[in-house]
């Protein structure tokens, strides 16, 4: 295999996908090993008692390699986080190896008690490997090349057995065995379609991951874009603002001189826009350090009914704009806690400003 070819003809495949798809099917080999040796059990025993035990034994030790062989396989394949071409290669070659003698040994098996039971319908053999068939399907589609193998070993096996049973009687057209080898053909069928699907459908899915990952991707360049522009910008708009609330408060402390009752109203109005983008843009640079997890806390000891007192207290005047009055009712002079008292101020009066905008007028 060369450029992440896979082998059998598989299409071109990056090299991230392959191992994905590689690291897929051994997981899911993994974690069916219980329902797989359930499955080789009840066969093993119903061979054993109705047909011949040496038949079963042989099974049995052929599918102890193989599970040993595919367990140790699959561990090593999910242990490994390499990306080299080579080892990707290696490890190809081994699971279309494990494929073949995992495959071969339930061709066997239906081959050996079809060959016990001599020319007749062969519901059992046939029925284990329809079963056998049908799980690859299903938990087998995550590499097409050991998907392909195993359909056409079970395939071939499929149509063997009752082919060769028309070779053994020379059966006319008219014979059930004719009638069991249509079957097979149209269960062979059935098989290859769903197996079509189910490596559609876990195509499909790959697809609309990648896709869901691009926009991820998308969005966190974006979002890191935003964050960044906005943070540039209040830090921008800061500098020129402070010196404009400085300008502002100057004038409005009389520092230039007495001022008019007009200029004094404006001034307010002027100061008051003043706090407010500050506030304001100091509000976007905490969203910022949020967003950045840069946000930093100050914890010391403070009485948190103090700060509860100064909260209301420097409110008061904004309330007094919607005719609320603030009052604060606490039981403790003292109650100790660790806390960032700048911030914690910061949530009181977010929560009163709040109060005061809806409280009906007269309210407290």
């Amino acid at each position: 295999m060369k450029n992440g070819i896979n082998p059998l003809g598989d299409s071109q495949c990056s090299t991230p996908l392959i191992i994905k798809e590689m690291k897929d099917y051994c997981q899911v080999g993994i974690n069916l090993v219980l329902q797989r040796q359930l499955i080789f059990g009840a066969a093993l025993i119903l061979a054993a008692f109705y047909y011949s035990t040496w038949l079963a034994l042989i099974c049995l030790a052929l599918i102890t390699v193989s599970e040993t062989y595919d367990l140790i396989l699959f561990r090593k394949i999910l242990k490994w986080r390499g990306s080299e071409q080579n080892i990707i290669n290696g490890f190809l070659f081994q699971l279309s190896l494990s494929t073949i003698l995992s495959a071969g040994i339930i061709s066997y098996y239906a081959v050996g008690i079809s060959y016990l039971q001599g020319p007749t319908t062969h519901f059992m053999p046939l029925f284990f490997l329809f079963a056998a068939a049908l799980f690859a399907a299903m938990n087998n589609h995550h590499l097409r090349f050991v998907l392909i193998i195993r359909l056409i070993v079970y395939g071939v096996t499929f149509l063997f057995i009752p082919i060769w049973d028309i070779y053994k009687t020379q059966a006319n057209i008219h014979s059930e065995l004719w009638a069991q080898l249509f079957t097979s053909i149209f269960v062979v069928y059935f098989i290859i379609d769903c197996s079509r699907i189910y490596l559609n459908f876990y195509r499909s899915n790959i697809s609309q991951m990648e896709i869901i990952k691009a926009e991820n991707e998308k969005s966190k360049i974006a979002l890191k874009a935003k964050s960044e522009f906005l943070s540039t910008m209040s830090h921008e708009l800061r500098t020129p603002l402070t010196s404009i609330k400085g300008s502002i408060d100057m004038v409005n402390s009389g520092a230039l001189g007495d001022n008019s009752t007009q200029i004094k109203s404006v001034m307010n109005i002027a100061q008051r826009n003043c706090n407010r983008l500050v506030d304001l843009i100091n509000d976007i640079l905490d969203l910022q350090k949020i967003e950045s997890g840069s946000m930093k806390y100050h914890f010391q000891t403070h009485n948190i009914c103090e700060i509860v007192r100064d909260s209301v207290q420097s409110n008061q005047p904004y309330a007094d704009k919607f005719g609320v009055t603030l009052s604060a009712y606490i039981d403790s002079p003292v109650l100790l806690a660790q806390v960032d008292q700048s911030r914690l101020e910061q949530v009181f009066t977010n929560i009163i400003s709040n109060a005061s905008k809806f409280s009906p007028p007269g309210g407290g």
